[in-house]
């Protein structure tokens, strides 16, 4: 290795070592053709090919004192821990965005309503109209404006039977939009959930980058692509819950269990089992045009090919659901990662 790749090396593993995210990779004799100041702190492949930066393991005695003096900092009360403020600010935006998703969906059912009924007016109307002697020479389609500011249509039976068809077909919609509007929510109100678990994950790994630890691997090359610590760090966040969110809701769920201590299965206020059925709901909705399945027929007694419905009260209550699942989250991140700051 020539003198220029030294150089490079050991610029790469001092943004790796000692106060990248408190870790420092593992102590294996490297081959010859490392340079000898970079014995120390590298972990190399088993193909012998270049060094790979390892940043898996526990943080040594002085990363650690280091983490403990800020946390005793931030008991006594000397410097607030910013993830917290981070944690309510997105809670508090994702309750709104929940918010204004319920007062969406409850006046866009009343206006459906409205809509509809003035349809069935209308429907009333072209269904019985008023037969009138109409002089042979009187040209019809006409229409008239009456002195009360109203309209008089005058049509032949072949038109009023056209208008007829046209007027019902356009009734027959109204039926669809309720339950069309309801599924809508319940995609939109997944996707809320997905932002905030991503939003979350994210601002845990910038504010903890000792959470990203991982059997995962680094190469040089990798590393140099990115000009600070900060780069580097956002980089491997972004891997990490891109992974996670192209998963399953229970491999998420593990995961926050695992490393944050999330118990959202074993929770008393959430109904789990309705939560993971309202998972596959989604999913149909989204990927199966609102049918189900085979398999989910078979689960919730339907059969498959069947629409999925739920009436205005359980679609409104299953939202709230999903709500109550990712505040639980924060709180419990919350508290697990600033427990002296309080969960506000």
């Amino acid at each position: 290795m020539n003198e220029g790749r030294s150089a490079e090396a050991l610029r790469v593993m001092l943004l790796l070592q000692v106060k990248y995210a408190g870790l420092r990779p593992a102590l294996v004799m490297p081959p010859p053709s490392c340079p000898a100041a970079l014995a120390p702190r590298a972990r190399w492949s088993a193909a012998g090919v270049g060094c790979v930066a390892d940043i898996v393991l526990p943080m040594g005695p002085m990363e650690r004192r280091d983490n403990d003096r800020v946390s005793t900092e931030a008991d006594q009360g000397r410097k607030p821990d910013p993830l917290q403020g981070d944690l309510r600010t997105l809670a508090a935006k994702y309750k709104e965005a929940c918010r204004a998703l319920e007062v969406f969906v409850g006046e866009s059912l009343k206006s459906i309503s409205q809509n509809k009924g003035e349809v069935d007016r209308l429907v009333e109307v072209v269904e019985s109209p008023q037969a009138l002697e109409v002089p042979s020479d009187e040209e019809v389609p006409s229409v008239e404006r009456n002195a009360d500011g109203s309209l008089s249509l005058r049509l032949d039976m072949e038109s009023l039977g056209f208008l007829q068809d046209v007027v019902r077909q356009h009734r027959q919609l109204y039926d669809t939009h309720p339950q069309m509007l309801l599924n809508m929510a319940l995609s939109h109100s997944f996707s809320l959930f997905d932002g905030l678990l991503s939003d979350v994950l994210m601002t845990v790994f910038r504010s903890r980058p000792d959470a990203l630890r991982t059997n995962a691997t680094l190469t040089y090359s990798e590393a140099l692509n990115y000009p600070s610590r900060e780069d580097l760090i956002e980089e491997l966040a972004r891997r990490r819950v891109l992974s996670l969110m192209y998963g399953s809701l229970e491999a998420q769920l593990e995961y926050l269990a695992k490393s944050f201590k999330v118990d959202v299965q074993g929770s008393p206020t959430i109904d789990f089992a309705r939560l993971q059925q309202l998972r596959d709901r989604r999913n149909l909705i989204v990927h199966n045009n609102g049918r189900a399945s085979a398999e989910y027929g078979r689960r919730h007694g339907m059969q498959p090919g069947s629409d999925l419905t739920a009436t205005p009260e359980e679609a409104e209550a299953d939202r709230r659901l999903l709500t109550s699942v990712g505040v639980l989250i924060i709180d419990q991140i919350s508290a697990r990662l600033t427990p002296n700051e309080g969960t506000g």
